[in-house]
């Protein structure tokens, strides 16, 4: 196969503070085969930090996180690293329309994340820079 054609894969940072639901997302974009995991974080702060430490395509940012909840670190985000794209994944579609409005990129309703999240997140890091 020629270098040109190898697919891109997409540099993931998991912000989950749900053990269950990290290893979940984790092993879904792995098996999948275009993503690579650079960081696994626990709560908002963290997500900041690995994402000026390790510059990734896209980060699946839960809301309700400790220390900085999912809001305030997605306007951090979008500050320090305006070209990152922010997949919000939550249980409560509560406030859904205020992270997109804030800048998140998709909303992923985390019932949905086995069936969807590895498409929704491959399509959404396809999709050209409007920043």
């Amino acid at each position: 196969m020629n270098l040109d054609q190898t697919p891109r894969r997409w540099r993931v940072v998991v912000a989950e503070d749900d053990d269950d639901m990290r290893v979940l997302v984790r092993i879904m974009l792995e098996r999948d085969g275009r993503f690579d995991i650079v960081a696994e974080v626990t709560d908002g702060g963290g997500a900041v930090d690995a994402i000026v430490a390790k510059r990734p395509d896209v980060v699946v940012l839960d809301l309700g996180l400790p220390v900085m909840d999912g809001s305030t670190a997605l306007s951090v985000i979008k500050e320090v690293a305006p070209d990152c794209r922010v997949a919000v994944c939550s249980a409560s579609r509560d406030g859904a329309s205020e992270v997109l409005e804030s800048g998140a990129d998709i909303f992923v309703d985390k019932l949905d994340v086995p069936r969807s999240l590895a498409d929704v997140l491959d399509d959404l890091c396809a999709q050209p820079s409007i920043r």
